[in-house]
């Protein structure tokens, strides 16, 4: 299961050509590529320091920072616009595929969505969430679980994620799955 679920978010990564993001112990700001700095280079990188842009191909801890996570991915950042994709996985934390927009985009390409397993927080909100969704740990991952309309009080068990209004990161959110309004 998790070599299929890493096989096809590396072809979703081909497909998409350029969106991720890496962080050797740095976490992802939401707004930058700066965590990718770090990160092995899969290709030679661009990064203007002030940043007028900065695009990274990179293998490492990815956009969680965090030891013992392996991780793939690409992160876009032109004048503060763009975003990242990456399929990272931990033999503790669990596995994940997301597709994470800079948080200066317009409207809701601020936002996330893929599909994971992955906690880095010491609880899960349950499925469905009576709280609509936010009743994680805050400062944690988006662990996936539950595929939700807000106010049904009724969820579908699976590991999507998604987030906007709940925070833009899904590396720090109490949001667990996917709610929708």
């Amino acid at each position: 299961m998790r070599k299929l679920l890493l096989l096809g978010s590396l072809a979703g990564l081909g497909v998409l050509g350029v969106p991720a993001v890496a962080g050797a112990n740095q976490v992802n700001s939401g707004t930058d590529c700066n965590y990718a700095r770090t990160q092995s280079q899969v290709v030679p990188p661009v990064d203007n320091a002030s940043p007028v842009a900065q695009v990274f191909v990179y293998q490492g801890t990815g956009s969680t920072g965090n030891a013992g996570t392996s991780a793939t991915g690409a992160c876009v950042n032109v004048q503060g616009f763009g975003g990242f994709a990456e399929a990272g996985t931990d033999n503790t934390r669990g596995d994940y595929v997301v597709l994470d927009g800079s948080n200066n985009n317009p409207g809701q390409a601020t936002g996330y969505m893929g599909i994971s397993t992955y906690e880095d927080g010491s609880s899960k909100a349950p499925c469905p969430d009576p709280t609509g969704g936010t009743g994680g740990q805050p400062g944690s991952t988006n662990s996936g679980g539950c595929f939700s309309v807000k106010g049904t009080g009724v969820g579908v068990p699976i590991p999507v994620m998604c987030g906007f209004t709940s925070g833009p990161n899904w590396n720090s959110t109490p949001r667990d799955g996917c709610y929708i309004p």
